[in-house]
C-alpha cells in the first residue's frame, strides 16, 4: 500500500509540474471496480485544487454526490447518492468545474470523458 501511495505521490508531483490545474489522478483498476459497486471514489486533485474551491463548485453538485477534499494530500473522495449513469455523468462535470479536464490512470493520461468511458460507465 505504501508503495502505491509513493507512485502515486511520485506521478502527482510529476504532474503539477507539468500543468497542475489539469489533471487529477485516479485509482488503480481494482479499486475502480469497487468503486462501482460502492458508489465511492477517490482521486488525487492537482496542486491548484484548494478546499475552499472544492467547496464553492460542489455545491452545484449536492443533489449527485457529496466531496471530502483533504487538502494536505490533495485527495478528493467522492460518495454518489445513487449509483446510476446520471450521477457518474455529473461527475464528469464536477472534474471539468473543478479544472481537471485529464486524469491519469496508471501510467495513461486521458481526457476526462475518454476516461469516464472506458473506466465509470
Amino acid at each position: 500500500m505504501k508503495k502505491i501511495f509513493l507512485i502515486v505521490s511520485l506521478i502527482f508531483v510529476g504532474f503539477s509540474t507539468i500543468n497542475a490545474q489539469s489533471y487529477a489522478i485516479s485509482a488503480d483498476v481494482k479499486k475502480l471496480e469497487i468503486a462501482k459497486s460502492t458508489g465511492v471514489y477517490e482521486f488525487v486533485m492537482g496542486a491548484d485544487v484548494t478546499e475552499d474551491k472544492v467547496a464553492e463548485v460542489s455545491k452545484y453538485y449536492t443533489e449527485y454526490f457529496t466531496i471530502k477534499f483533504d487538502e494536505a494530500t490533495h485527495k478528493a473522495t467522492i460518495t454518489l447518492f445513487n449509483i446510476d449513469e446520471t450521477s457518474k455523468m455529473v461527475m464528469t462535470r464536477y472534474f471539468i468545474t473543478i479544472g481537471a479536464d485529464k486524469i491519469a490512470m496508471g501510467d495513461e493520461l486521458m481526457p476526462i470523458q475518454d476516461y469516464f468511458k472506458k473506466y465509470i460507465l
